[in-house]
């Protein structure tokens, strides 16, 4: 592979019909590869998948037997290829459309040499009222919370700036170095859907790498698309949240502070949501969010939780 080029992961779950359209936005020929890996979607999905992707050379596709959770399949994706000195990874979430001069721009951000992990601005919302979902954020390990800059903003409020810095980068678009994936060691694999990407901006704070946004670079995003729910969030999203933030952050708060001092208010915001938002489902969801924060208080591995849920169709997308 040539100097500057980028190879694009993504994990389908039961998302073909938003693939499609990702997809079909992959047009800039800095574009080397598409490494596709399908977590278990089932026979009928599979066969989508390889009429989709049949005569572009770009895309492999890989499928696995059972559904590994986002993190190991993104990992299993990048070993499956060979890599150069010079190759970046980007990340997409299967219900995003990128702009067809996303990766180049992006790639030009990185090759200025002042960044290590950066992301588009991802966008939500109808083409005539887009909206920022994505424009740079923060993790607080001592809390377990997470934020989203500018949210909510209309696009043309964004403030101009080369690059917006950014304290944590969501896992729907980020784009890095392979060598900076290597230094990290990929995702974490215990998590099995969502807060992956807050543990990687965690580490990747603590090994000193430089986060951000750009703005010139823009995706746009099917908010709650790859969450499998469309009634609001679904269960599985307060039962992954609730737990892995436990799980991410307890090395570095304690059990105390996260269920107790500063992190309490995330834990009965997570704990009220249920009942107070969603539209549906309430009791599901508040039992799963519940059961979430005991698991997370005993230490259950993310594989171990998803063999025990009653509903097994989980997404795989990270929809902080």
């Amino acid at each position: 592979m040539r100097k500057g080029r980028i190879s694009v992961v993504v994990v389908n779950y039961h998302s073909v019909h938003h693939l499609r359209r990702c997809l079909a936005g992959l047009t800039s020929e800095k574009l080397s590869r598409i490494i596709v890996v399908d977590n278990a979607s089932g026979a009928d999905e599979v066969r989508e998948l390889e009429h989709l992707v049949a005569g572009d050379d770009r895309v492999t596709l890989l499928v696995n037997e059972t559904n590994v959770g986002f993190g190991p399949a993104v990992n299993l994706a990048v070993r499956s290829a060979d890599w150069g000195q010079e190759d970046h990874l980007w990340i997409l979430n299967p219900d995003t459309v990128p702009d067809a001069d996303a990766p180049d721009r992006l790639l030009e951000a990185m090759e200025a040499g002042d960044l290590d992990i950066v992301s588009p601005l991802i966008t939500m919302g109808p083409p005539d009222d887009l909206r920022v979902w994505f424009a740079g954020g923060d993790a607080d390990a001592l809390s377990g919370s997470v934020s989203h800059a500018l949210f909510g903003l209309p696009v043309k409020e964004v403030p101009e700036a080369a690059v917006l810095p950014a304290r944590f980068i969501t896992g729907a678009a980020p784009l890095m170095s392979h060598a900076t994936w290597a230094a990290l060691g990929g995702f974490r694999e215990d998590l099995f859907l969502y807060w992956e990407d807050v543990d990687l901006s965690l580490r990747a704070r603590g090994l000193g790498l430089r986060m951000a946004c750009l703005p010139e670079a823009r995706v746009w995003h099917l908010r709650g698309g790859s969450s499998g729910s469309s009634a609001g969030r679904s269960a599985d999203f307060y039962y992954y949240v609730q737990r892995n933030r436990i799980l991410v952050c307890r090395p570095a708060a304690g059990l105390p502070r996260l269920l107790f001092g500063r992190g309490a208010t995330e834990v009965l915001r997570l704990l009220a949501k249920p009942v107070l938002v969603e539209p549906a489902d309430r009791v599901r969801k508040l039992y799963s969010s519940t059961r979430g924060l005991i698991d997370g208080i005993r230490g259950v591995n993310g594989r171990r939780a998803a063999a025990r849920l009653e509903d097994r169709r989980v997404g795989v997308g990270v929809d902080a």
